[in-house]
């Protein structure tokens, strides 16, 4: 009954007629930009359980869900929380017998009124409808939905670069140099991407006698994140968690204080708390390389260095790959690689041909050698460099099954390259 329901609500607002830009199963998705995105999303037992997805220039842009778990209001909210942290999708639209209820993706406001749209009053050329998408009228119509200083990206490189001030400036910095505190902050991302994808989990953290950074920190415990990371550097290859001379036992408690607001997700302007958390395990890879365009200013005046969004690295990289089949000896070499985003998305790609032929996941060894035999770059400026492979570890720790690092080191290498 519900999958007649859907079928009839997309027939009626004209998704029957845009072929193969409305995904509803998995097996649909091939090797489309932003492949393993759509495959969470679509993912019937993964988290955000999705009954179709339509693509707006091969970005995922409306999520169509339905189903008894969506009449919960704390559930949608939840769901709305992933898809801000994805970054890509700007509405969620809620399906039942009667009535269509649309939802901001990113949030405008916490408790927000949905959009209603009345089951008999849907049609192709009305509100939700695929016409409306794809024009301009929905955002004349819901400008407020599109802000973009609301997506997560924004959110986080503001915070990030006001993290940098509150550690660098006044007359009694709290970090000497702006490259230091850049750095430890690297480290912070890296180690909550580990465990929020559960790369780092009760399971390491047990073998270990490891607490979570967020606990740590929100307790004042320096020598205990020293700990976290040194194990993490004996555990990969320690030259993502450079540079030594960082030892939080010997930092300031008010770095500490700096970082437990970045960690609890309180402006670091107002002092407000917002209800919603980052969450690394659906933040993409790209927005953490991208946090560098904020990072490097003062390298980018001087190099005359430009970073690249993700939408462009995706259409720059779809071009490059456009009537290739076979990437079995395939090189990818970017001579001004930057934070490494078009690598990346190159990677991710081929990683999506290979899983796509073997039809299966790859594991972690088989990424490695993937890297190792496909990607190469360079760049004049050494931070950037190490960027680029800060970003390129995190695409080869991604989707894991099973993802503690406990599990893998039992059947794996899972040491990183240099």
């Amino acid at each position: 009954m519900l999958d007649t329901s859907l079928a009839d609500w997309l027939d009626r607002l004209g998704y029957d007629t845009v072929g193969d830009a409305l995904l509803r199963e998995p097996g649909e998705i091939g090797r489309r930009p932003y492949a393993a995105e759509l495959h969470d999303l679509l993912d019937p037992q993964g988290d955000f359980g999705m009954a179709a997805i339509f693509l707006v220039e091969s970005t995922p842009t409306i999520c169509f869900a339905a189903g008894a778990a969506f009449a919960d209001s704390a559930h949608i909210d939840a769901v709305r929380q992933r898809l801000w942290n994805q970054n890509l999708a700007s509405a969620l639209v809620v399906l039942d017998e009667e009535e269509a209820r649309a939802f901001s993706i990113p949030k405008w406001r916490r408790q927000q009124h949905p959009d209603v749209l009345n089951r008999d009053d849907a049609r192709p050329d009305g509100i939700w409808s695929a016409a409306e998408v794809q024009s301009s009228d929905l955002q004349r119509r819901l400008e407020d939905w599109f802000d973009p200083s609301r997506r997560v990206d924004r959110h986080l490189l503001r915070q990030l670069s006001l993290s940098v001030t509150a550690l660098t400036s006044g007359d009694r910095p709290l970090i000497a140099s702006q490259l230091e505190a850049q750095m430890l902050l690297a480290q912070v991302l890296f180690v909550s991407y580990l465990e929020h994808r559960g790369i780092v989990g009760g399971a390491y953290r047990e073998e270990h006698g490891l607490r979570t950074l967020s606990d740590l920190v929100s307790s004042g415990d320096g020598a205990g994140v020293d700990g976290l990371i040194d194990r993490l550097k004996t555990d990969f290859n320690g030259d993502f968690l450079e540079p030594d001379e960082i030892r939080w036992s010997d930092l300031d408690g008010g770095v500490l204080a700096v970082v437990g607001k970045l960690l609890a997700r309180v402006d670091l302007s107002t002092g407000q708390q917002d209800f919603w958390n980052y969450d690394f395990s659906q933040i993409p890879v790209e927005l953490l390389s991208g946090i560098y365009e904020t990072f490097l200013q003062d390298e980018r005046k001087v190099d005359g260095a430009y970073y690249t969004p993700r939408v462009l690295a995706e259409l720059a990289v779809e071009q490059a790959f456009e009537g290739l089949e076979d990437l079995s000896d395939i090189r990818i070499y970017d001579g001004a690689c930057g934070s490494g985003i078009l690598l990346t998305t190159a990677f991710r790609k081929t990683i999506a041909y290979e899983q796509a032929k073997l039809g299966r996941f790859l594991d972690i060894a088989e990424r490695i050698a993937l890297l190792k035999r496909a990607i190469f770059g360079g760049d004049i400026n050494p931070i950037a460099c190490r960027v680029t492979a800060f970003s390129l570890y995190l695409c080869l720790l991604e989707r894991l099954s099973p993802p503690d690092l406990i599990n893998l080191q039992r059947d794996h290498d899972c040491r990183l390259p240099r």
